[in-house]
């Protein structure tokens, strides 16, 4: 998902994608400038507004329109800066939102053999779905859905939540 960044006079820069976008969110937490925390609330507020097209995450930004659904790590990275803005100022709807999301991507991506495909059933015309269950430069969509499932259940103690993220770990681990 290409995300919304400022340049030095304001104007927006659509130039990242979710991950780099997930890793500013998480920094804000840890920068006292009230103006990251404005930005990271800015992006925030963009991706769910302007990136969502018929209820679902998009995952490109091109001339002023969202396009091409969203993956895996799209819906899970988001979710998991959602909880971490969430943590940063404790506004509530980063926490709906959070939640919503990883509702969404627990009905799309499930796999019942535990884990998560890194496309949605309708994605498209694909031989198979593929499910990637390996950190690269950047974390899995499985890992980054571990992650988000097991601090949403760290937050509600629904088992529900803890027991998807174990299922993807021990689909990772291989056992």
């Amino acid at each position: 998902v290409l995300g919304l960044f400022w340049t030095r006079f304001g104007w927006p820069l659509v130039a990242a994608t979710l991950a780099l976008v997930a890793l500013f969110i998480w920094f804000t937490r840890m920068v006292t400038d009230w103006r990251s925390a404005l930005r990271a609330r800015m992006n925030a507020d963009f991706l769910l507004t302007s990136m969502r097209q018929d209820g679902r995450l998009m995952r490109a930004w091109r001339a002023g329109q969202a396009r091409h659904n969203g993956f895996l790590e799209d819906y899970a990275g988001l979710a998991l800066a959602l909880l971490t803005l969430y943590q940063t100022d404790h506004d509530p709807r980063w926490y709906a939102a959070a939640r919503d999301l990883a509702g969404e991507m627990a009905a799309a991506f499930k796999d019942p053999a535990g884990g998560f495909f890194n496309t949605r059933e309708d994605h498209g015309a694909l031989v198979i779905r593929p499910k990637e269950i390996q950190d690269n430069a950047v974390p899995s969509g499985n890992a980054l859905a571990a992650m988000t499932l097991l601090q949403l259940d760290a937050y509600e103690e629904n088992g529900a939540w803890r027991d998807m993220a174990e299922q993807a770990l021990r689909k990772m681990q291989g056992y």
